[in-house]
């Protein structure tokens, strides 16, 4: 070969690694750009999960302190008697009905076992649905004596006005007639 052949060739080859670097140079750029973008999709991914699981926990946190709320409100006898103090009154004698029949059984029942373990579970069971009965009576009576008397108290309010009317006309000082 002489030497201009070889010239040409070097100069291929110049052209060759300048087209190569080149050629890397924009796969790398290609590559990192690749990457920077999934790098921020993967954080934005992972603070949108990161929220979702946050609000999902609030929003269940929330749920549940409200069902417990409605739960504490629902067996909370006291409350439920004020709110509804005729259901309150009912299950009240009710309540008194099934422990003076089961004052009644248990009677018998200590008749018929003497001193078996049995009688002592039946004596048991007796007081504590004596104490449950005078317990709901209890609190049925405060709750009605509480309701009738606000009711006394709307109805004297509610009057109040019509009897200082009918009496600032003379209507209740006049004497009847002797007979």
């Amino acid at each position: 070969m002489d030497n201009e052949t070889l010239e040409v060739a070097d100069e291929r080859i110049m052209e060759a690694r300048v087209a190569l670097a080149n050629s890397t140079a924009a796969l790398e750029d290609r590559v990192a750009n690749t990457v920077q973008t999934a790098t921020v999709a993967v954080d934005e991914t992972k603070d949108l999960v990161k929220n979702t699981v946050n609000e999902l926990t609030e929003g269940t946190q929330k749920f549940i302190d409200k069902t417990i709320e409605k739960l504490k409100s629902a067996f909370d006898i006291r409350e439920q008697v004020r709110n509804h103090p005729w259901p309150g009154v009912l299950t009240a004698m009710g309540t008194g009905f099934l422990a003076s029949y089961l004052f009644r059984r248990v009677s018998a029942a200590k008749v018929v076992s003497g001193s078996r373990p049995i009688g002592k579970i039946l004596d048991v069971l007796q007081r504590e649905m004596l104490s449950v009965g005078e317990t709901a009576i209890t609190s049925v009576s405060s709750t009605l004596k509480g309701t009738v008397k606000t009711l006394m108290d709307d109805v004297a309010a509610a009057a109040a006005p019509h009897v200082k009317n009918f009496q600032a006309s003379g209507n209740g000082r006049e004497k009847a007639p002797a007979v």
